[in-house]
């Protein structure tokens, strides 16, 4: 383990949800980059379709690397692992991955490289309440599993990981196993330094779930305007998609309703039926 970083790359995958990439390039353009540590950006963009190149050249800060693939890799899974191979690629002291639906605070990168030597070598700077807490330290917790976004990594550990954990489906599920089998814990900042926007629209993202990192610096007006923009509009599909869950519910109601009303018949016809059935057989007998 290092006890100081040098250099750091900033890995960020995109795909499409341009609104959510326009404000994470915002908040990075915000942040303090220039804290004595080299700070690489580098953006791989999954085949998206609702913009190209040079609009993410245009929105990142000056300098950003970006790349964009020919087809899309598959899904978050699998572009989080090429994106962290391809970080690697560069000669850098700490890999950091974020999302395309992220905002960052102005000091994360301080902060988190501050606390990176006081872990195993595996840093996640969202703390979300999804992810059950472990055990707490001053400003750490730890924890089973965590995401791969927002996931702030010493060279060597994030070289065996990529090289030990192979692309898949729940990547981030099977490199925390790695992780906890090989002995190390995996460390999160019991205070976030990354703030997740798109709780609402993604591949993972559940409205009534809501995947947010706890204690996140709200340092700026703007800031504050996002996240009730968001989460305002989080809470309008939340409430539409509750009517829809019951209109459903009202329909299955009717449905088990008739149903219900038809076995009755259906009972009543079979009871009338052996009823005639019988009295045929007794006059049958008596005429006898």
């Amino acid at each position: 383990m290092r006890e100081h970083y040098r250099s750091l790359v900033i890995g960020i995958p995109t795909f499409d949800r341009r609104v959510f990439v326009e404000e994470t390039a915002r908040s990075i353009a915000a942040a303090r980059l220039d804290g004595g540590t080299e700070v690489t950006l580098l953006v791989v963009d999954d085949a998206s379709s609702e913009y190209d190149e040079a609009f993410l050249r245009a929105i990142f800060p000056a300098g950003t690397e970006v790349v964009r693939r020919e087809a899309n890799s598959g899904g978050a899974d699998f572009a989080c692992r090429d994106l962290l191979g391809r970080c690697l690629a560069f000669q850098t002291d700490a890999v950091l991955i974020l999302d395309s639906d992220m905002l960052v605070g102005v000091d994360f990168v301080a902060a988190g490289l501050a606390l990176l030597p006081r872990t195993d070598g595996c840093l996640s700077l969202f703390n979300t309440p999804n992810h059950p807490v472990l055990d707490r330290f001053d400003g750490l917790v730890t924890k089973a599993t965590v995401g791969a976004t927002g996931t702030l990594w010493d060279r060597d550990l994030a070289a065996e990981i990529h090289a030990a954990v192979g692309a898949g489906e729940s990547w981030d599920w099977r490199f925390s196993h790695h992780l906890t089998e090989t002995g190390r814990r995996i460390f999160v900042c019991e205070r976030s330094l990354v703030q997740h926007l798109g709780f609402y629209a993604g591949q993972n993202s559940r409205p009534w779930s809501g995947d947010f990192g706890v204690g996140f610096p709200v340092e700026t007006n703007e800031t504050i305007g996002v996240l009730i923009e968001h989460a305002v509009h989080g809470q309008g599909l939340l409430g539409a998609r509750l009517l829809e869950l019951g209109e459903e519910a009202r329909r299955q109601r009717d449905r088990i309703a008739a149903l219900e009303a038809r076995i009755e018949d259906l009972e009543t016809f079979e009871f009338s039926t052996v009823l005639r059935r019988f009295f045929r057989h007794l006059l049958r007998r008596i005429g006898a």
